[in-house]
């Protein structure tokens, strides 16, 4: 896994102190899966996340795929601890977390490679209509990977 340091300092973000305190008690791993929907920020079903996992080709140090690693057990544990919510079967990192993770993963250097795996399979310009341009996940989605991606032009024009 090319995602190596995870337990950084937070980078001063407002964010509920019992989650990021929850997400600390997670291994290296499973962290960086909550990363990974942190950045793709809209609701995604559990095999969307799976295939972005799977694209990425990350490891946990046992060399067991992070793809296999999201099964149903973690995403129950991820649910109870409050870091994941879910509507329906559509799962989302929590509001409270969703910026703080996803500066540690841009501070670790893997923001555009997460960004690139998460648009191949969910591919922003299929969503990014006319009903999306001003509002709802799919807009914040555009304007966050904008900002963290380094493209500030982009996302003022939004």
């Amino acid at each position: 896994m090319s995602h190596e340091e995870r337990k950084e300092p937070v980078l001063g973000a407002p964010a509920n102190t019992r989650l990021i305190e929850a997400y600390e008690r997670y291994s290296q791993a499973e962290g960086a899966i909550l990363q990974v929907l942190s950045i793709v920020y809209q609701p995604i079903i559990q095999t969307t996340l799976q295939k972005i996992l799977d694209r990425l080709d990350w490891r946990a140090p046992d060399g067991a795929r992070l793809a296999e690693i999201m099964a149903k057990p973690l995403r129950e544990r991820f649910l109870a601890d409050g870091l994941v919510t879910q509507e329906k079967n559509l799962l989302q990192c929590h509001p409270d977390i969703v910026e703080v993770l996803t500066r540690q993963a841009a501070a670790a250097g893997v923001f555009g490679q997460v960004a690139m795996a998460a648009n191949a399979i969910v591919p922003l310009a299929e969503q990014y209509t006319a009903r999306y341009r001003e509002e709802g996940p799919v807009h914040v989605r555009k304007l966050r990977l904008d900002l963290y991606g380094g493209n500030d032009g982009a996302a003022l024009k939004q």
